[in-house]
């Protein structure tokens, strides 16, 4: 069942209202009525188990039934910077990066990216890919959500996140260790900033800018991989290395 995401301040005791896009959501798109069952997860990683006691015209009000606590926030933050892709491309890059346990997506305009959204339009993709996210983190029963930040160049992308504990960049055709060398187990801490171009890759001056901040090269193989298929396959041996899947 999915758990849907509240805010702490909507639970008083043992009883809980949802309002709002929620709200919508549940009573007309998912059809829930009264005495049906719902999940939710608020903030501070508490999850609810309610049961639906009365549906108003804009609010639902619910009993909660059992909580239980979370487990503790991972150690670790993979932070994943997707040069930004075609249409349903990035869409599914998002959601599967979200299941996968990613703590923060960033779109990046790279030189060879096909959509450059203008920045008056950054704030809007900032909200859309924030709901795949959150959907996302949903369907797959996460006890939080992903941060995704608006659109970023390339520049301030290498400034923001090239002081993290470990960062590296994916690059195909060329002879390059993997992510097997990379210095990652279940002891450790600090974040992972995981960069991935699109289709067409990087170009000779990116790969040396990515450099100078101290990004390291990683290849994933002989095999030409899509640009949503990339970082799926990159994060999930992360996870395996750092002992959260297998």
């Amino acid at each position: 069942m999915p758990v849907f995401f509240v805010s702490s301040t909507n639970i008083s005791d043992n009883s809980i209202i949802i309002e709002g896009p929620l709200f919508e959501h549940l009573v007309k798109s998912l059809r829930f009525r009264e005495n049906d069952n719902i999940v939710v997860c608020d903030e501070t990683r508490h999850r609810h188990y309610v049961t639906i006691t009365t549906i108003k015209k804009r609010t639902l009000e619910g009993e909660i039934v059992k909580s239980e606590q979370g487990p503790s926030p991972s150690a670790t933050r993979i932070i994943l910077g997707q040069a930004m892709l075609k249409g349903d491309h990035m869409t599914w890059a998002i959601q599967k990066a979200t299941e996968l346990g990613v703590s923060t997506i960033v779109p990046v305009l790279t030189e060879r990216v096909i959509v450059r959204p203008k920045p008056d339009r950054f704030h809007a993709l900032q909200e859309r890919y924030t709901r795949i996210a959150l959907d996302a983190a949903q369907q797959s029963e996460r006890w939080d959500i992903p941060e995704v930040l608006p659109p970023t160049v390339w520049q301030d992308f290498l400034g923001n996140f090239g002081h993290a504990t470990l960062t590296c960049i994916l690059v195909e055709r060329e002879h390059l260790p993997g992510l097997n060398s990379l210095p990652l187990d279940k002891e450790f801490q600090g974040s992972v900033v995981l960069l991935v171009g699109t289709e067409g890759g990087w170009t000779p001056e990116e790969k040396l800018e990515a450099e100078r901040f101290h990004f390291t090269p990683i290849s994933l193989g002989a095999s030409i991989l899509r640009g949503e298929t990339a970082p799926l396959t990159a994060i999930s041996i992360i996870q395996s290395r750092l002992g959260n899947l297998g």
